[in-house]
């Protein structure tokens, strides 16, 4: 079987963070559920703010 693995760096607007942490629940639980998925990390990292996520 073939495995593939996202990642993805970005940055929200200014004053979205909340929202985006409340909808993240429900991205995970849509994920969960999808053929093929392994596992989701999100974090934030240190360079101002941004975050990371690795989908596999």
């Amino acid at each position: 079987m073939t495995e593939t693995l996202e990642i993805v760096r970005f940055r929200l607007k200014p004053g979205t963070e909340v929202g985006f942490v409340a909808a993240n629940g429900l991205v995970s639980d849509w994920l969960v559920r999808q053929p093929g998925f392994l596992g989701r990390h999100l974090a934030r990292h240190d360079d101002g703010g941004g975050w990371i996520e690795i989908v596999r």
